[in-house]
């Protein structure tokens, strides 16, 4: 006969079951739910973890500076280049300026004598660079350069949150020597020896190299243009060395490079997507090919530019072509400047050779640098200096002008060539 359970039995067993379910659905439900979270989260994790399509680089463009100090037109970069490139290019400003210079190619020039300062370094500058000051210590450079590298930073700062003062080298003197004219030097000694020669061979070396002028009525001319523009180019070259830094440091390359010189002013905004997408006149639009660099065509200049020449005062290079130029010392010595001379016997006659600009153009040929020449408008500066007077009154006036016929820069009214002021009263 089956045994017989009593109500408080049954009770305890229906209980039990009861407990058993609700704890087994229990650790079911948690279970899918730690599931679900596990899931939610590694949803989460993919969603965030980066990919190569969603990561988008600026262009960058560094904006390459080698000169000096008194001549150095920082001001108007920062306003009229770094100003409009904020927050569609990273820029990188590099510059090296010596605190003393040496003698101007034109030096007779009147204005000369009479040159003033960037007018935001200006404080920090006139009492301290001093060309006739051979007493500069490591000290007054170094507090001189700390100074500088604030106010450019601070100056850049302030209009630009994608720009940057890179690299700010500030030197006494300028760069007279460098193991990269070695070879050049004893290249002039063996000809020398050969001629029974026994002239000082620095300064030999700079008598018709890397520029050729003979006519005797040139000679100082050329050998103080000669020495002065090894000694911009031994100190652009030096300055090539911390844009390489940077891009390792950046672990990449630049996609443009801005080489100007100390005296560039700019008259309006520069803007580089314009540049890069003007047409290029001299090919068809089927023949279109994004060239390597681009010049001012500088085509309205006066006296016009002979055909050998191509304007020197600044260029916009793809990175990738731009060593030629940062390390043009380098490219000097180990290019065939003879080969140059000859080229321009039928415009200058034999006793003249290639000249800055004849040297460039070569160069580029040389090395097959694809140049597409541009309007003034598309680079809009012009190579200036600040004159002072002796009331105390400053201004800007043209040390070197260039214009192109085809959408011409417009000039503020009123600035002057410096060769046309007469009076610094």
């Amino acid at each position: 006969m089956p045994q017989k359970f009593s109500p408080r039995t049954w009770l305890a067993v229906v209980c039990i079951v009861t407990l058993s379910q609700i704890i087994w659905w229990n650790r079911q439900t948690h279970i899918l739910d730690l599931r679900y979270q596990t899931d939610v989260v590694q949803q989460r994790q993919q969603s965030f973890r980066p990919t190569k399509q969603k990561i988008i680089t600026m262009p960058s463009l560094a904006i390459v500076v080698a000169g000096s100090a008194q001549r150095l037109l920082f001001n108007s970069t920062v306003h009229h280049v770094i100003r409009p490139m904020n927050n569609d290019y990273v820029v990188d400003y590099f510059a090296a300026i010596t605190l003393q210079s040496g003698p101007a190619f034109r030096q007779a020039s009147g204005y000369m004598g009479h040159l003033g300062y960037d007018p935001l370094l200006q404080p920090y500058l006139k009492n301290n660079n001093n060309n006739n000051n051979n007493s500069q210590t490591t000290n007054d450079v170094s507090h001189i350069q700390s100074t500088l590298q604030q106010v450019m930073s601070q100056a850049i700062a302030s209009v630009s949150s994608t720009a940057k003062l890179r690299t700010l080298r500030v030197l006494a003197q300028p760069m007279e020597d460098d193991p990269i004219l070695d070879p050049l030097r004893e290249k002039i000694k063996t000809n020398d020896n050969n001629n029974n020669n026994n002239n000082n061979n620095d300064d030999n070396m700079y008598r018709q190299f890397p520029m050729m002028d003979r006519r005797p009525q040139a000679l100082e001319r050329t050998h103080a243009g000669n020495k002065n523009m090894i000694r911009l180019f031994l100190l652009l070259e030096s300055l090539w060395q911390d844009v390489e830094t940077a891009e390792r440091i950046r672990g990449s390359r630049y996609d443009y490079i801005l080489f100007v010189r100390d005296d560039t002013l700019w008259l309006a905004d520069f803007h580089l997507d314009r540049l890069l997408v003007h047409p290029n006149p001299a090919v068809t639009h089927q023949q279109q090919q994004p060239p390597d660099a681009y010049i001012l065509s500088c085509d309205a200049r006066t006296p016009n530019m002979l055909p050998p020449e191509i304007n020197d005062h600044g260029m916009l290079i793809r990175r990738d072509r731009a060593e030629v130029v940062g390390k043009y010392v380098t490219t000097l010595v180990q290019t065939n400047l003879q080969k140059c001379h000859r080229s321009v016997t039928q415009w200058l006659g034999k006793e003249r050779g290639c000249n800055s600009e004849m040297i460039l153009k070569h160069i580029l040929q040389e090395h097959n640098i694809q140049v597409q020449l541009v309007p003034q408008s598309l680079l809009p500066f012009e190579r200036a200096v600040v004159v002072e007077y002796k009331s105390g009154r400053k201004e800007y006036c043209f040390h070197k002008f260039c214009q192109s016929t085809e959408q011409p820069l417009t000039v503020p009214a009123g600035m002057k060539k410096c060769n046309d002021i007469t009076s610094f009263e």
